[in-house]
């Protein structure tokens, strides 16, 4: 939970062996809530990548990442169905997360999610929200993951800097 990493990167470390699906790559207008996460304005040009993740070819989690275009213009002609995201970023463009706001909540699937995770409609499930800043403080990624109920489990370190201010609500 509190590791930076990718979903890759993590299932590799633990044995798994991770695939994506991707639904969609494509440059979209930032939405107010994209544009309040990422600090651009309403409209800015965002790549949108949707994808279904899925742990030794079981279905795991619904993933929508939102990056500024601005940040990394060629990424929408990646092949990310066999390539980490995060991998990419640092190796191609030279970015990478150091910090970032991460938000948990329990949800009820929906039909269409259910369907996705190979699971019932109004199967617990876990939604996570979460900003991805570069060094400079900058955002880099805003994502929301739909993770099946039944399979994830986070592991969360808690530490204090002292300065509880310097936690920060993520979009509603």
């Amino acid at each position: 939970m509190q590791n930076l990493g990718g979903f890759y990167e993590d299932a590799v470390a633990k044995g798994q062996r991770p695939s994506t699906k991707v639904l969609a790559l494509r440059v979209i207008a930032a939405t107010p809530e994209i544009g309040e996460a990422l600090h651009l304005d309403e409209g800015s040009p965002v790549i949108e990548l949707n994808r279904l993740r899925f742990l030794d070819d079981e279905p795991e989690v619904l993933v929508v990442t939102y990056i500024p275009q601005s940040l990394c213009p060629g990424l929408v002609d990646e092949d990310l169905g066999n390539e980490s995201l995060y991998w990419l970023l640092a190796s191609k463009y030279g970015l990478r997360i150091t910090e970032g706001f991460r938000t948990i909540k329990a949800i009820p699937l929906d039909h269409e999610a259910a369907r996705m995770l190979g699971v019932r409609t109004g199967s617990p499930a876990l939604l996570l929200k979460s900003i991805g800043l570069l060094a400079s403080g900058r955002p880099l990624e805003y994502f929301i993951a739909i993770h099946r109920g039944d399979r994830a489990q986070f592991s969360v370190k808690l530490v204090t800097d002292g300065d509880s201010r310097s936690a920060r609500p993520l979009p509603e």
